[in-house]
């Protein structure tokens, strides 16, 4: 029996009548007609007996039945499993990040994402800049996202929002009351910063530079909410990307431009012809999250 005519036979099976076998499988009540008399020609023993022009299953036919029932299960469950995967409702994602965005900007978007695909497994990998790029390309994490520029032509990178460079005041601070800060009014004050490594705040050198001023970091932070925590402590002025810091949290803390401008891109990687339906659903989730929240600008 080839598929076709186990379908067939499942179908008469299960309907119980050729002409339910018919509508359910979408062929003409002599097609199956015909499949099913094949079928018992080829292999040579009657399926049903027919009496008064109805169908009654031997006991040979029983016994298929039960064989066949689990095989259908199984192609029922894989149609099933296709449709979900075509509508992104199951399957596995993997998305690298940088610590200071798994805690600011991400909650959300999974959080959406999740709740209309509660079926998906999401794994989020916390990881630098570096590792996130290298796993991407390594086919290790389905997308990535972080700061831009990226050293990986072979990737495509997203482009989701531009991200501010802002200063960070104790609100009891004098500087507090000014409407920006420039590298001169916080040359002598300790500065918290990501370390040189990171491109915004190589441009924050050089701004500091350009004014003849001199960025000396005294205490280096890589995440953005530990330095916000620490300018309330009174440690020092934070400088630092500005967007998806909820003013709240950090009630002891005046947010203010820098200036000149620093501004970085935030991006979405990932490999053009590995990019899964739930990694573009994802993207799209992260979008719009990014213009419920007007993509967090500085101000207060």
């Amino acid at each position: 029996m080839n598929v076709r005519q186990m379908e067939v036979f499942w179908a008469v099976m299960r309907t119980g009548t050729v002409t339910g076998a018919a509508k359910f499988l979408g062929l003409s009540q002599p097609a199956v007609s015909k499949i099913l008399q094949h079928t018992e020609d080829l292999i040579g023993m009657a399926l049903f007996k027919r009496r008064g022009g109805k169908l009654f299953p031997t006991r040979e036919a029983e016994d298929l039945f039960a064989l066949s029932e689990s095989i259908f299960d199984t192609v029922e469950q894989m149609q099933r499993a296709v449709q979900d995967l075509q509508r992104g409702h199951t399957g596995r994602l993997q998305v690298g990040v940088l610590p200071s965005l798994a805690t600011t900007f991400l909650p959300d978007p999974i959080s959406d994402f999740l709740a209309e695909r509660p079926q998906v497994n999401f794994s989020l990998k916390i990881l630098t800049s570096h590792e996130v790029v290298a796993r991407v390309a390594r086919n290790q994490v389905d997308l990535g996202v972080l700061y831009g520029p990226i050293p990986d032509a072979s990737l495509h990178a997203l482009d989701l929002v531009e991200v501010e460079v802002i200063c960070a005041v104790p609100a009891t601070s004098p500087l507090a009351n000014r409407p920006e800060i420039t590298p001169r009014d916080i040359a002598g004050e300790r500065l918290i910063s990501f370390n040189l490594t990171s491109p915004w705040a190589a441009r924050v050198a050089t701004a500091f530079e350009q004014s003849g001023s001199t960025f000396h970091i005294g205490v280096e932070c890589n995440h953005p909410s530990i330095a916000m925590s620490l300018v309330e402590a009174g440690v020092g002025i934070a400088l630092l990307p500005g967007a998806f810091l909820r003013l709240q949290d950090y009630p002891g803390v005046k947010r203010l431009r820098f200036a000149p401008r620093v501004s970085i891109r935030l991006h979405a990687i990932y490999r053009a012809e590995r990019l899964s339906r739930l990694g573009t659903s994802f993207i799209d989730h992260m979008r719009k999250e990014l213009e419920r929240s007007g993509g967090n600008p500085v101000g207060p």
